[in-house]
């Protein structure tokens, strides 16, 4: 699962942008259709223990992506996330699609309670 080694370098990056000092409450993350969900939620687990992202709620959401078909459709898609194939919303066709970035960062939420 290539999603553990993608996860744990996104974690990395996304560590480094943390404000010092302040508890990160929920993180934002956008993924591409190469992505399975349930498996980048495990790799979350994992990868995040001893982060600032432990605690965090991780919320997961589709990233659209760009595909094309041999029906001539071309535009945005959106993938269910549970590895199912991509299919063309023109003629039902498998098609391709460019996977783009893995993750990206939507937002980082930081607690606003008083410690």
């Amino acid at each position: 699962m290539h999603e553990f080694h993608s996860v744990k370098l996104f974690i990395d990056e996304v560590v480094k942008n943390i404000t010092p000092g302040k508890k990160v409450r929920a993180i934002h993350v956008l993924r591409n259709v190469t992505f399975v969900e349930e498996a980048a939620r495990l790799a979350f687990n994992v990868h995040s223990k001893g982060t600032p992202l432990e605690q965090a709620d991780v919320v997961i959401e589709p990233l659209k992506s760009v595909a094309s078909c041999s029906c001539g459709f071309k535009g945005e898609v959106i993938a269910e996330g549970d590895g199912s194939p991509v299919l063309c919303p023109s003629c039902q066709n498998l098609i391709h699609v460019d996977p783009g970035a893995e993750l990206e960062l939507a937002q980082i939420i930081y607690d606003v309670r008083p410690r």
